[in-house]
């Protein structure tokens, strides 16, 4: 599908909702934006902006259900680092992954690389703080990850 015949797709998905009557629930808003992932492979801010506007959603609440529902993702990418960020893992040196993380792939968190490899960004706790520093890749979480397993797991997802 070209992007001409998406963009007349999400029109329509608009338009849909619209008629559901405003303003929209968060069940409603949440399948809306499920809706535009399957057409983009992910919700571009700016059709984000584009909903908030054409269907009178605040900004903050499209945010808030974008970061809390980790299956929708701002942008297209193959694979998702998440590195522990809580008190735990902290004190193990998870900033310091996230540093070399952010030198090696050459972004910052909250970023997809140029290639469309990875994205990565931070998340307060994995809930396994005694096996920190924890690092998700995916779905995956690898437990005690040393500056040396994080070579080896770029190199694996690579």
């Amino acid at each position: 599908m070209d992007l001409i015949e998406k963009d007349k797709e999400l029109e329509q998905i608009i338009n849909y909702y619209k008629e559901m009557g405003l303003p929209l629930d968060q069940p409603t808003i949440i399948e809306l934006l499920r809706e535009i992932q399957e057409l983009y492979d992910c919700v571009p801010f700016p059709i984000q902006e584009k909903i908030c506007n054409e269907l009178e959603i605040s900004k903050a609440i499209i945010s808030i259900i974008m970061k809390r529902f980790p299956s929708l993702k701002e942008s297209s990418y193959k694979h998702r680092i998440l590195v522990c960020k809580g008190s735990s893992c902290g004190s193990k040196k998870s900033g310091e992954l996230l540093a070399i993380l952010e030198k090696k792939l050459n972004i910052r968190a909250g970023e997809t690389t140029s290639d469309g490899k990875f994205y990565l960004n931070t998340q307060y706790c994995f809930k396994a703080c005694g096996k920190g520093p924890n690092v998700m890749i995916d779905d995956r979480l690898f437990h005690h990850v040393t500056i040396e397993q994080l070579e080896q797991l770029l190199q694996k997802y690579d």
